[in-house]
């Protein structure tokens, strides 16, 4: 059969999808076979202790050699463990990368208990501190994060009234992040653009993608820097359980392509 014949099919990335893997055995076997097959592994490190899970995640994966990624950190020590582990892998087999999500670039726990912390204000791992928010916006700005990536997690209102965790997070990205970043924190335009599109493709493998190049997918998200509006009660997305509603940012996206087709245009634009 024609299917036989395909190559098998090779994600751009694992995941433990904030299921740690409990046994260290068994997480040390499932780095090693990714490690073999050339694949980064996603460690979410929010369960018993963000810094402890990723102290850990890094040593299993320095004994692997694998590519080990920490998802969405949150906290000063996670952001030093990420750092010093960078140095020490030196460009050899043994790899390192980190994201930050915009609710931990963004907000804090202040925030948090507005909305409800077992409620709208819930996700995992927990908004923290304003000196946890500066040591990500820090580790952003000196390379040991890597990535920024939304941690999408649409919930109806129902699901957030009995504790489901997670934000709707797609549709108010760049708005924050270009408030709280390029207008607060001084970083480029260029740089919010690479944190979001750039490294992430590179990261995963997508040559295709993330840069403005010719003969490459014209998925394309075009903006106004300046504009400023408060973010609506209503989204696209299934979910709209986002902390950012009513908040008034700067940037607003005015269409979106993907692979040359435009996929939403702003109403007026």
């Amino acid at each position: 059969p024609a299917a036989a014949c395909r190559p098998p099919y090779r994600p751009p990335l694992l995941s433990d999808d904030g299921r740690d893997i409990a046994c260290d055995a068994l997480f040390l076997e499932a780095l090693r076979a990714a490690a073999a097959a050339g694949i980064p592994v996603s460690c979410h490190c929010d369960k018993d202790g963000e810094e402890e899970a990723v102290a850990r995640a890094l040593s299993l994966g320095k004994e692997a050699l694998a590519h080990v990624h920490i998802a969405h950190v949150s906290t000063r020590g996670a952001c030093e463990a990420v750092r010093a582990a960078k140095k020490e892998a030196g460009g050899g087999a043994f790899r390192v990368s980190a994201e930050a999500t915009p609710h931990h670039i963004a907000l804090t726990a202040e925030d948090a208990r507005a909305l409800g912390e077992e409620g709208m204000g819930k996700v995992a791992p927990p908004l923290r501190g304003e000196g946890e928010r500066r040591a990500v916006i820090e580790a952003l700005r000196d390379g040991s994060i890597d990535v920024i990536a939304t941690d999408h997690a649409p919930h109806r209102a129902e699901d957030k009234e009995r504790g489901a965790p997670g934000f709707a997070g797609f549709e108010t990205a760049f708005a924050a992040l270009n408030t709280t970043l390029v207008g607060e924190e001084g970083f480029a335009d260029t740089d919010l653009s690479r944190l979001l599109s750039a490294a992430p493709a590179e990261l995963l493998g997508l040559s295709d993608r993330g840069v403005l190049r010719e003969g490459l997918r014209a998925d394309l998200v075009i903006v106004d820097t300046e504009e400023t509006a408060a973010v609506p009660a209503f989204y696209a997305t299934r979910g709209e359980n986002t902390p950012f509603t009513g908040r008034t940012y700067r940037g607003v996206v005015c269409m979106t392509l993907l692979n040359g087709a435009i996929v939403y245009e702003r109403s007026g634009y």
